[in-house]
């Protein structure tokens, strides 16, 4: 009497008690957590970007009144004081905000309430 291969595992299988529903069941809790750490992943990915983007917003013009005024063309201390005392604060105060997952709280709520007024319409 020969014993096939598939009838082996098929044994083996029913003994361990690993059916084909549990390994589709399985197989589909991966994917749904593969899904969720991309999900994650863009949403850092949007903050580290607006976090750059703000960051270069407020820095570049004080690095191009330094450069201006390291090539040798004058640029008064009240322009330097003024850029200080407005950019600098926005950008902290933006950082805190950026940071935490206010945006993204608030993008979701404004997403929310459109799409219930676009379907109430």
């Amino acid at each position: 009497m020969r014993i096939r291969r598939e009838d082996t595992y098929k044994r083996i299988d029913n003994t361990l008690g690993i059916s084909k529903e549990k390994k589709k069941a399985e197989n589909l809790g991966t994917g749904n957590r593969r899904s969720a750490n991309k999900d994650k992943s863009k949403k850092l990915q949007n903050k580290v970007l607006r976090l750059v983007v703000t960051d270069f917003c407020c820095w570049v013009p004080i690095s191009i009144m330094a450069f201006i005024n390291f090539s040798g063309i004058p640029v008064s201390n009240v322009v330097y004081a003024v850029s200080a005392i407005i950019l600098l604060p926005i950008n902290s105060a933006l950082n805190l905000i950026l940071y935490s997952d206010f945006i993204d709280i608030i993008g979701n709520k404004i997403c929310s309430s459109l799409s219930d007024s676009c379907m109430k319409s």
